[in-house]
């Protein structure tokens, strides 16, 4: 008993990744037409900037008494995730969908080199033979060619930030408030994004099927997404959470199939076999790596190692008409897997 109860909370995160990459996969299929009238800079910028607007709105009270450095923490793992989402953008303009599908999922394998850098995760065999098999897998989904170019080399750059993403949220959930790191990292993609978008302008979208897909996304797959990825990281190891997004592709093909036409082929089976599998092998009996320590004290707006995990109910006055479902960070304006939010 004391076994299943000490399972059902990273049971439940691992389930709450998996809904993640659902919502990442759903998106592809709900904008497919809305970038062909908007373009994807404009596209990001006014997503989020809508779920910036939205949570800005609901929780103005309690993000004014959010300690200063814990706000910063959170708007400079936001601009991360804003860079990761231009590079992969940028990228496929110059390649195909297929490859940067496959180059962006590169993030899996990069997961634990990038935690073991940053902080000092250990990285264990088991860890990155599950990253390798999940790779495997994506290739099998989403490859069909490759050829190395500078569309590809922003979108394997993509992947690496992609990767750091997971591992400083990984790195901080555990210090940090849920909605408030929800929040934050919000703001943070909205200036990214903003500084690429604002130049050349941004029109607004005329179309409402556009604005139907930036609703989507905004409220569901970034709000929701980056709460449910900040809350499910307390409990599952960012190498682990790196290997349950590689399902991402295959959400996004089966939604193809129930609402696009596409068909179940060979591929779809034998991919989504290998990944999860890999899944399996990463978060089923895994010892979870050791961390380096890092800022402790509530002065500065994070709590000790030692100290109770910071509560995630939001105080009823501050959210009330929107309940984030998940939290990107990532539902990508564009048809390619990769952490979208």
């Amino acid at each position: 008993m004391r076994a299943l109860t000490a399972l059902e909370p990273k049971l439940l995160a691992v389930l709450a990744l998996v809904l993640v990459t659902a919502i990442w996969g759903s998106t592809f299929v709900i904008i497919k037409d809305a970038i062909t009238t908007v373009d994807p800079s404009d596209f990001l910028f006014v997503r989020f900037l809508l779920a910036s607007a939205v949570l800005g709105g609901l929780l103005w009270r309690r993000l004014l008494r959010t300690p200063h450095r814990a706000a910063l923490i959170g708007v400079g793992i936001g601009g991360v995730y804003g860079l990761a989402q231009l590079l992969q953008t940028w990228g496929l303009a110059s390649t195909s969908a297929s490859v940067s599908g496959f180059l962006t999922g590169a993030y899996v394998v990069l997961t634990p080199f990038v935690a073991f850098l940053v902080v000092r995760s250990r990285v264990t065999g088991r860890s990155m033979a599950a990253s390798v098999i999940a790779l495997v897998g994506i290739a099998v989904l989403s490859l069909t060619g490759l050829a190395v170019g500078g569309g590809e080399a922003l979108t394997l750059l993509s992947a690496v930030v992609y990767a750091l993403h997971i591992v400083l949220v990984g790195r901080f959930a555990h210090d940090l408030d849920a909605i408030d790191l929800t929040a934050f990292q919000m703001f943070g993609i909205t200036a990214v994004v903003g500084v690429a978008a604002i130049p050349g302008g941004v029109p607004m979208p005329t179309d409402a099927g556009a604005w139907g897909a930036i609703l989507y996304t905004a409220l569901v797959a970034s709000i929701g997404v980056l709460f449910l990825q900040s809350w499910a990281q307390r409990h599952v190891s960012a190498a682990a959470t790196a290997v349950v997004m590689a399902l991402e592709p295959i959400f996004a093909t089966l939604f193809a199939i129930a609402f696009g036409g596409e068909v179940v082929t060979g591929r779809l089976l034998l991919g989504g076999a290998l990944i999860l599998g890999a899944i399996l092998l990463a978060t089923v009996g895994a010892e979870e790596p050791e961390l380096a320590p890092g800022p402790t004290g509530d002065a500065a707006g994070t709590r000790g190692a030692t100290d109770a995990p910071p509560s995630v109910d939001p105080d009823p006055d501050d959210l009330d008409p929107v309940s984030p479902d998940s939290g990107s960070t990532r539902s990508d304006p564009q048809p390619c897997s990769g952490p979208p939010a």
